[in-house]
């Protein structure tokens, strides 16, 4: 019984902010609450308030719980970048428009080509599946709605029409005809939404007129004139009894819809912008964007603000410099707010956020553990910052920012070298003090990469301009400098006494360069695409990558023999690790995987599965059982590690 209570505790197991983990995994160093790769386009709260809905730029829709941040949908199959999102009125449908654009995901530069049709898809909450694909011939800024008894989704076309679909199955059973002159920019919204209990569709467009459109016959009932030429955006109220518009200059309108009335149009100074993005169910608050210009940089803050007052009642730090859309939530209390990475929950009117997130915005480009094994830092490739986490607690115990280069820990726990401020010199910072104490000599160019070799005698470091310099630890100075061995060389790893390195090369190759002249000394060959990563055992004897096919090899050393040759992954291979004994190898793909093999048998030891997108870096702990995984979510998983089998 007593393996079954654990493996059901690893089940179950959760980090300190309530949020699950993968089986396998002990500890989780931060917190991926809301994670978005990429910040989200689209927001939408559903009626009951308890789930909000994101929309990424990669191609994914997902679907969150609000009290506990964790994530209940995730649908990567869309074709395109969805721009709009809509919960049906009982919660258990959501609807999004896919607009037909290209796209490069990530880090792997991959082209996910659009299919040259946009949609509107239906997807069922309960069990994931798409309910229904519609083609539509928005492209831009259209928004999609349900109707009030959740039967009929409605979205524009650029052929001047509505669509009205069946949500059951997509069929479309009318297309609306528009009637206006067209406009400059008039493409830029389509707003629609059904009021008066559904029997009315109302949409704004560029001609600068509101139209209401009985849904029965298709025809307008009637319109009200904004007084703007062309509209540039549309902000309804949820009963679209008021609307605010704006035009191409920059020019604001307020429109009463039951009275026809508007306020006069009133035109911002050209060193300020002020952009409504939501207005509250009950019509009493407002988020706004405003951006002031200061010399030739716009600074934008978000704010809430009461309307009719314009008295701000929160203006919130930290969310993306100009957000294009918000929520709130129903009850008014909460407002999402995108940001890099992910989205925030703040409660209005407190600021004070709720489930926020911890750690980097977005991919871990380096782990490593000090030499006692109770701290591990890591680096965000994309946030400028290393994040120290104690490894018993998961808590964040300091962080270095402006640390957009090279990072590396010195072996004995004492130092990280690191480069701050896109500088071209290399530092020695005290790890417990995060204080400076020498550099190494500046450099030509921006340093990008650092790297210590296993006995802490040397420090390597590569510049943005191909230079490679060797510097000696002890000595605090400079050996040698040479430029890069090849142009395909991304980045290197120190031989454990520090007199070679290994570099990814041209033509599926591994080149090994002695460290003092710069001069290839051996090619290595026998991968099935180009290495993304390499290292080299802690004794000494082996060198090994993974490549972009999935695939891992391992030579001798001194020989440049092949080792081994296997397939560790099903997707791209983009991380490898040796345990101190050398008697291990982790590597992790792009199918989501971490293995762990022996590195003589070549057997496999254990799978793990867990980082939200993918893992890209690798690190054990100095004692060899605990393994760190950096994942493209901003988190850091630790993993326990099994013995080798004798």
């Amino acid at each position: 019984m007593m393996p079954a209570l654990i493996l059901a505790a690893m089940l179950v197991a959760s980090d300190d902010a309530g949020s699950g983990l993968p089986p396998g995994a002990i500890r989780r160093l931060g917190c991926n609450a809301f994670f978005e790769r990429g910040t989200p386009m689209a927001i939408a709260f559903s009626a009951d308030w308890k789930r909000v809905a994101t929309a990424s730029p990669l191609y994914s829709v997902r679907v969150w719980d609000v009290e506990s941040a964790r994530l209940v949908r995730y649908f990567p199959d869309s074709e395109g970048s969805v721009g709009a999102l809509a919960f049906s009125p009982d919660g258990t449908r959501l609807v999004g428009e896919d607009r037909d654009l290209p796209m490069v995901c990530g880090t792997t530069n991959v082209i996910r080509r659009p299919t040259g049709v946009p949609m509107v898809r239906i997807w069922n909450l309960d069990t994931g599946a798409i309910v229904a694909s519609m083609k539509s011939t928005s492209a831009l800024r259209c928004s999609v709605a349900f109707s009030p008894d959740g039967t009929l989704v409605a979205g524009g076309n650029e052929d001047r029409t509505i669509s009205l679909w069946d949500a059951a199955n997509g069929r479309e059973v009318r297309r609306i005809p528009l009637s206006w002159k067209s406009a400059e920019g008039w493409q830029s919204s389509f707003c629609v939404g059904f009021v008066d209990a559904g029997r009315t569709l109302a949409c704004t467009v560029a001609d600068g007129a509101i139209h209401f459109v009985d849904v029965e016959s298709g025809r307008e009932s009637r319109r009200v004139e904004s007084g703007l030429a062309s509209i540039y955006w549309t902000l309804p109220s949820p009963d679209w009894k008021h609307v605010d518009v704006g035009g191409p200059d920059g020019s604001v309108r307020s429109i009463d819809v039951d009275g026809g009335s508007s306020s006069p149009a009133v035109a911002l100074p050209k060193d300020r912008s002020e952009l409504p993005l939501a207005d509250s169910s009950d019509g009493r608050l407002r988020a706004v964007v405003s951006s002031t210009r200061v010399g030739s940089v716009w600074k934008s803050r978000l704010a809430v603000r009461e309307i009719g007052t314009a008295t701000s009642l929160l203006e919130i730090d930290g969310a993306d410099d100009a957000p294009t859309t918000v929520a709130f939530s129903p009850d008014g209390k909460l407002l999402a707010v995108p940001a890099h990475g992910g989205l925030r929950l703040v409660d209005v009117p407190s600021g004070v956020e709720r489930r926020p997130r911890r750690g980097h915005e977005g991919l871990i480009r380096t782990v490593e553990f000090t030499r006692d094994g109770k701290w591990v830092a890591s680096r965000g490739a994309w946030d400028g910052t290393v994040r120290f986490w104690g490894v018993e607690n998961g808590q964040e115990i300091g962080n270095a920012d402006s640390i957009w280069g090279g990072f590396a820990l010195s072996p004995e726990g004492v130092w990280f070298a690191a480069n701050r401020n896109r500088s071209m010199n290399i530092s020695m910072w005290n790890l417990g003090t995060r204080t400076k104490a020498w550099d190494f000599g500046e450099g030509n160019a921006e340093i990008v990469f650092t790297t210590f070799s296993v006995d802490g005698s040397t420090l390597g470091a590569t510049a943005a301009d191909g230079t490679i310099r060797i510097l000696d630890a002890a000595k605090r100075a400079e050996r040698v400098r040479f430029s890069r061995p090849t142009s395909a060389a991304t980045g290197f790893v120190l031989s454990p006494d520090g007199r070679f390195l290994a570099s990814t090369g041209p033509e599926r190759s591994v080149v090994v360069v002695d460290a003092t002249s710069g001069v290839i000394v051996r090619r290595l060959r026998g991968l099935d695409d180009d290495a993304k990563a390499v290292v080299w055992s802690p004794d000494g004897e082996r060198i090994a990558a993974v490549d972009g096919a999935g695939s891992a090899t391992t030579w001798r050393a001194r020989s440049g023999d092949v080792d081994r040759h296997w397939m560790a992954h099903t997707a791209s291979a983009g991380a490898i690790a040796f345990s101190p004994d050398s008697r291990i190898v982790a590597t992790s793909g792009d199918d989501h995987a971490t293995r762990i093999w022996d590195a003589t048998g070549g057997a496999r030891l254990a799978e793990f599965s867990g980082n939200q997108e993918w893992s890209a870096c690798l690190a054990f702990s100095p004692d060899g059982t605990t393994l760190a995984s950096g994942g493209d979510d901003g988190t850091v998983l630790l993993w326990k590690v099994p013995a080798p089998r004798r």
